[in-house]
Formats: C-alpha cells, sequence, structure tokens
C-alpha cells in the first residue's frame, strides 16, 4: 500500500518541488519559511485568511462541505497526536478509550432515539468526569507542584455548568471547542518566539467581526446564502438558536470561520510543529510518518471512515454532516481532557513524544 500511495503522491511532490524553487527567488518570503517558527504561522494566516473570505461570501460552503471532506482526518490527526504519539501510560490509554467509547455510544443512542433519559446530561456529565479525572491523573504524575488547581478549578466548573444548563452547555461547547484547537496548539506544541501572534491576532479580530454582525450586510447583498441544499439561516437555527437574528446570523458566519481554521490547525499546524525534523516535508514523507504512527490497521479504519463519510455525503448530505458532527463529539472532550492532563503533568511543556521505531 505504501508504494501504491507513493506513486500517487509523487505529482503532487513535482508541484510542490516546482513551487518551492519559484518562492526560493524571493528572499523575505525565503528567510520567512526556512524555520518553522515562523513558516507555521504564515501557512495558518494564509488557511485563516482564505477560511475568512468564505465565511463572509459562502459560509454555507463551509458548513456544508468542510465536514464531510476534513472531519475525518482531523479527528485521525487528533487522536495521532494528542494520544497516539504521546508518552502515556497504559492505564490512562484504557482510560481514554473507555471515557471516548461511552460518550461515542452515549451519541449512537441519543441519534438512534434508543436512549430516552436525559443522554444531554448523562454525556455532560461522562465528559466531565472525564475532565476531573484527567487532572487528577495528571497531578499524580507530574507533581501536585504545577498548575492542578487551574486545572481542576475549570474542570469543576464545567462539571457545574454542564449539570445545571445541559442544552445551553452543549452550544457553548459546540462553538468553545473550535478556539480549543488555538489554545491546544500555543500551550503544548508552538515553540517559543516566532510569528505565532500573527495568526492567533487574525483569529480573534476575524471572529470577533463575524461574530458582532458588521459585516453581515456584505454577506447578505454579496455572498451566497444557499449551497448543498443548506441556508444560512437554517443553519442559525442550530447553531445560535433563540438569539436576534443579526446575533444568530453573525454567530453561525463565524463558527463556518472558526471551524475551519479548528481543521487548519489540527491538518497543518500542529502536524508541522510536532514533526520529528523541522524542515518540510514532501508529501511522501508525511505519508510514511503518518503510516509509521498509526500502523496499517489505523490507516485502514481512517480510509474506511473517511469513504463512509464521501458516499453518506453524496447520497444524503445534511443527514450525514448532523450525524458525522454529533458522533465526533467525543473528540473535542478528548481534546479538553488531554490538555488537563497534559498540563498537570508537564505545565506548559510540549508533551512528551513516544518513541517510535523508523
Amino acid at each position: 500500500m505504501t508504494t501504491l500511495v507513493d506513486r500517487a503522491l509523487q505529482p503532487l511532490d513535482d508541484l510542490r518541488g516546482r513551487l518551492l524553487r519559484a518562492l526560493g527567488g524571493i528572499a523575505p518570503l525565503r528567510q520567512l519559511m526556512a524555520t518553522r517558527n515562523t513558516r507555521v504561522p504564515i501557512l495558518l494566516s494564509i488557511h485563516a485568511s482564505v477560511a475568512f473570505t468564505l465565511a463572509l461570501f459562502l459560509p454555507s460552503l463551509s458548513l456544508a462541505v468542510a465536514p464531510i471532506f476534513l472531519g475525518v482526518p482531523h479527528v485521525v490527526c487528533d487522536v495521532r497526536h494528542m494520544v497516539i504519539r504521546r508518552a502515556l501510560p497504559g492505564w490512562w490509554l484504557r482510560t481514554i478509550v473507555a471515557f471516548a467509547g461511552a460518550l461515542l455510544l452515549l451519541r449512537l443512542l441519543e441519534e438512534t432515539r434508543l436512549f430516552r433519559p436525559a443522554p444531554i446530561v448523562v454525556e455532560n456529565a461522562v465528559g466531565s468526569a472525564w475532565l476531573l479525572f484527567a487532572a487528577l491523573a495528571g497531578a499524580v504524575l507530574g507533581g501536585w507542584r504545577r498548575a492542578v488547581p487551574v486545572v481542576l478549578a475549570l474542570a469543576v466548573v464545567v462539571a457545574l455548568g454542564s449539570l445545571a444548563e445541559p442544552r445551553g452547555f452543549r452550544l457553548a461547547f459546540l462553538h468553545g471547542h473550535n478556539l480549543l484547537a488555538i489554545a491546544i496548539w500555543l500551550l503544548l506544541f508552538r515553540r517559543r518566539g516566532g510569528l505565532a501572534w500573527l495568526p492567533v491576532l487574525f483569529v480573534l479580530t476575524g471572529g470577533g467581526l463575524l461574530t458582532s454582525g458588521a459585516l453581515l450586510g456584505v454577506t447578505v447583498h454579496h455572498g451566497a446564502l444557499s449551497l448543498f441544499g443548506l441556508h444560512l439561516f437554517a443553519a442559525a437555527d442550530w447553531i445560535a438558536p433563540g438569539l436576534p437574528d443579526t446575533w444568530a446570523l453573525g454567530l453561525t458566519t463565524a463558527f463556518a470561520f472558526l471551524q475551519s481554521v479548528h481543521y487548519a490547525i489540527w491538518l497543518v499546524a500542529i502536524p508541522q510543529d510536532d514533526a520529528r525534523a523541522a524542515g518540510t516535508s514532501t508529501f511522501r514523507m508525511a505519508w510514511r510518518d503518518l503510516a509509521r504512527d498509526v500502523g496499517d490497521r489505523g490507516i485502514w479504519i481512517a480510509l474506511g471512515l473517511g469513504l463512509v463519510v464521501l458516499v453518506g455525503g453524496m447520497l444524503a448530505l445534511a443527514r450525514t454532516r448532523v450525524l458525522l458532527l454529533s458522533l465526533a463529539t467525543f473528540h473535542a472532550w478528548m481534546e479538553l481532557a488531554l490538555l488537563a492532563f497534559f498540563v498537570a503533568r508537564d505545565g506548559f511543556s510540549p508533551p512528551r513524544v513516544s518513541v517510535t521505531p523508523a
């Protein structure tokens, strides 16, 4: 399989080589792209600028299509960089599987209408218990002198908030999850220095402008409000229910923007900052690293899930998108739990890397 994929990626590597040679003639750009500390923020800023443009003029495109093509790959990257590549004890790996499996099962029961008694409350309780356990586990392994009180306080607040207003918490969690990727990148994977402030400033400014509704006139009068069967107004009904129209539509376009940024962080920024080598990787090198980390079984599982989602998207785009976003909720809890674990165990140092055979 590796040989077949190598052959398939060869044209992309050839195109990449020609592009790099062309850009190499521009001295300032060559200097900026030469080091990881500047290259990754610049690439992330470029992705964010494209995502902002799409959210402003084609929000329904981002909301409808991006999860179908990028949903599974970004969850695979999440598991790869937060679990597989980390030096985690066996009992903690088993705990991750148990909690993630429980949350996935609860969503399956909810989507199939087989679980009647307050599934949201149960899901929030299980996720909150995971956060508390993660913070305690990290404290036990790393020592209680680290930022454990802050992590525990956060976990308690999330637990109380999720139980007090479960539906409101689910919506807040939906939106906050997109920003969580930025925090994980900055706190766990980003090297000190460089231009990390640039994409963060761009994302916060762009997200704030879209949320405020200040640019809503541009979207309504010059954008495409309905694409692939999803209208922006319909999306606002489930992304920002109960809010005034301006706030609901603004928050929906901001969600489209931040969701795309979330994907870019997991698919571009974190893989490069967590790479073994500081230089740029060819597509074939990136594939070999992925295959080495997740193994043949992981590759086949990822390809199978991706194919199922793509076929489902072609047959029933709306239902596939909603089902995918619902079932993938477990990984949002996993991100928050592992962030609490790593901060409690290692502080704000980059998490330890597992030694894998070449």
